[in-house]
């Protein structure tokens, strides 16, 4: 399949997320305003994964939103804290994975559009594909296309100052995001045989307690955890339930410095 993580959403105060992650060295940006949706959001990019930290400005806008699952999902979600909610995976057609994943015998819908009147005027547009989850288990992504090809938008992005070196070192990238989940192999498993991705070895992770193992993926691995005894990975899952809960950063030079930011963890 055509895909790479695109971005993840953290339901926060976005000023005060950016104001944070700036005192650690990071280019963090205003993004805009979804102005159908009642939301808003700042923005932290490394090359075109990125994290998006949303807010509701606009209470009575976001709890009329059905269509668009991941609105839908922070109107829902907000009185839960501060968090992460979901992750878009990217793709440069959509409307082909939409039948790739309906074959599949998953239940999707969409495609929709999306846009964001920028901080300068300016305005950007996307389509969205979601797929109708069981939310007993780990929820799957939704799926993202942008109006410009990769390189177009890096550029773009560049040019509007959103991609930018980051005070803390230009060598970061995002390494992978990381899964709470209650069964490693039954979680691997379905997700390598709906997006077709190669798995590594499982491996113990004694700063969070988990058994690990990660799907490779471009722009960022997705790393999924289970308990092994008490810490972060079973903390989420016991007030969360299966869910991303973890951004990784990598330095090419330096040790990983761990930030919480409400009831998530960067490791930048």
């Amino acid at each position: 399949m055509d895909l790479a993580l695109d971005h993840i959403v953290h339901f926060t105060d976005p000023k005060l997320a950016m104001n944070c992650m700036k005192k650690y060295g990071l280019h963090v940006v205003h993004g805009g305003n979804h102005i159908k949706w009642g939301t808003y959001n700042t923005l932290c990019y490394f090359d075109l994964t990125y994290i998006e930290w949303m807010g509701i400005n606009d209470i009575s806008k976001a709890g009329k939103v059905d269509d668009i699952g991941i609105i839908k999902q922070v109107y829902l979600e907000r009185n839960q804290g501060d968090h992460l909610i979901s992750f878009a995976m990217r793709t440069s057609n959509i409307e082909k994975l939409s039948l790739q994943l309906t074959k599949k015998g998953l239940k999707v819908r969409g495609p929709f559009i999306g846009e964001r009147i920028l901080s300068d005027g300016s305005q950007i547009k996307w389509k969205m594909l979601f797929i109708d989850n069981d939310f007993q288990t780990l929820p799957l992504p939704f799926f993202i296309e942008w109006e410009e090809s990769d390189n177009e938008r890096r550029v773009a992005l560049r040019n509007r100052n959103l991609i930018a070196p980051h005070k803390l070192g230009d060598d970061l990238y995002c390494s992978f995001i990381g899964f709470a989940v209650n069964d490693l192999e039954k979680t691997v498993e379905r997700w390598q045989n709906v997006f077709n991705l190669e798995a590594s070895e499982t491996f113990n992770s004694s700063s969070l307690n988990a058994r690990c193992q990660k799907l490779f993926l471009n722009g960022g691995d997705l790393m999924f955890c289970e308990p092994v005894n008490k810490g972060r990975v079973s903390e989420v899952l016991h007030h969360y339930g299966e869910r991303i809960f973890l951004f990784s950063c990598q330095r090419d030079s330096e040790e990983k410095r761990e930030i919480e930011l409400g009831n998530v963890l960067y490791w930048i």
